[in-house]
C-alpha cells in the first residue's frame, strides 16, 4: 500500500486526487537568434506546447523572467529584454487571435474571445516577432499559461504585475 500511495501523492503535487491546473506538455521556445542584443528588435521566438486540460483556450500568456520558471515566484524582466507585440500564427492560433504586451514588455498576451475548445494533447504554436533579446549574456526563463477567457488573463496580468499570481490559469509550464 505504501508503494502505491506515495507515488500517487508525489505525482499529484502532494494531494491525492488533486484537481486544478495541468502542466503543458512537450513545451518549447525556439529562438531565431540567441545573441545578446543592444537595441535591435529582430529576434523571433517560436512557442509550441500541448495543452494539458480539455476545455476552452482563449488566452495564452508567455512571461519572461530572469529569476526562475516557477509559477507563483516573483518574475523580474531580463536586463534589456523586450518581448514583441506581434506574432505569426501557427497551429490552432490562426484565426481571431490578437497580441499585446504587459509588465514593461516582459509579458506576451495572445487572446481570442471566440477561441475554440481544445482537447488535452492538442498542439498550439505561434511565433512572437520583434523580440529584443536581453543585453546581458545569461540564462532567462519563460512561463507559459493558458486561460479559459481573455478576462482571466487580464486579471492575472494586473493582479500581480510581479508574476506571483497563481490563480486564474487553466494550464501552466
Amino acid at each position: 500500500l505504501f508503494m502505491l500511495v506515495v507515488p500517487l501523492f508525489i505525482m499529484s503535487g502532494g494531494k491525492v486526487g488533486a484537481t486544478g491546473p495541468g502542466q503543458v506538455q512537450s513545451r518549447s521556445i525556439q529562438m531565431s537568434d540567441d545573441t545578446v542584443n543592444t537595441s535591435a528588435s529582430t529576434a523571433s521566438y517560436l512557442v509550441q506546447f500541448n495543452v494539458a486540460t480539455t476545455g476552452a483556450v482563449q488566452a495564452i500568456i508567455v512571461d519572461f523572467c530572469n529569476t526562475d520558471p516557477i509559477p507563483g515566484d516573483v518574475c523580474t524582466i531580463p536586463t534589456g529584454f523586450s518581448v514583441g507585440s506581434t506574432f505569426t500564427p501557427g497551429t490552432n492560433t490562426a484565426s481571431g487571435w490578437s497580441a499585446s504586451t504587459a509588465n514593461s514588455n516582459r509579458t506576451f498576451d495572445l487572446s481570442n474571445s471566440s477561441g475554440a475548445s481544445r482537447t488535452a494533447g492538442d498542439t498550439m504554436s505561434f511565433t512572437i516577432t520583434g523580440v529584443t533579446n536581453p543585453t546581458v549574456l545569461g540564462t532567462f526563463y519563460a512561463r507559459i499559461f493558458t486561460f479559459a477567457t481573455p478576462s482571466l488573463a487580464t486579471t492575472w496580468i494586473t493582479s500581480a504585475a510581479d508574476g506571483s499570481t497563481t490563480t486564474g490559469y487553466t494550464d501552466y509550464g
